[in-house]
């Protein structure tokens, strides 16, 4: 006499949840991360300052309230472009140095420098404190 049984369905987990929970926690953290402020402080390293004997450098220097000085002559916000764009033409040069002080907000920073490209200025050098060689 045959015993007949009944055939076992095969095991088959559906991963198709587990997978949804996985992108909906990939999202999560990409947008908290996105909207997250910074929390890191950051401590540039300072560097070697070298010998740069060149008389015709265009040095900007920003404070830490945003006030713009090109050399020794304070200038207005609104006015830096035109006087970057004369300096450059009379230096006969392309680039610009700027020296911020380290406690002045970043937008003073970005704005100088967007001045400087729009007048002319194709290499834009940032100068740091460092030790002399």
């Amino acid at each position: 006499m045959k015993i007949l049984r009944r055939r076992r369905s095969p095991v088959d987990l559906d991963l198709t949840p587990l997978i949804d929970v996985v992108f909906q926690l990939l999202v999560f953290f990409m947008l908290a991360a996105r909207f997250a402020p910074p929390s890191i402080q950051i401590n540039l390293p300072r560097g070697v300052k070298h010998n740069d004997a060149r008389p015709e450098r265009l040095v900007i220097r920003i404070g830490r309230r945003g006030e713009v000085f090109v050399g020794a002559d304070r200038v207005d916000m609104q006015a830096l472009q035109g006087v970057l764009n004369k300096r450059l033409r009379v230096l006969g040069i392309n680039e610009v140095h700027i020296e911020a002080d380290k406690d002045m907000p970043y937008r003073y920073f970005m704005r100088v420098m967007d001045r400087a490209r729009a007048a002319g200025a194709r290499r834009v050098n940032l100068t740091y404190e460092g030790k002399r060689p």
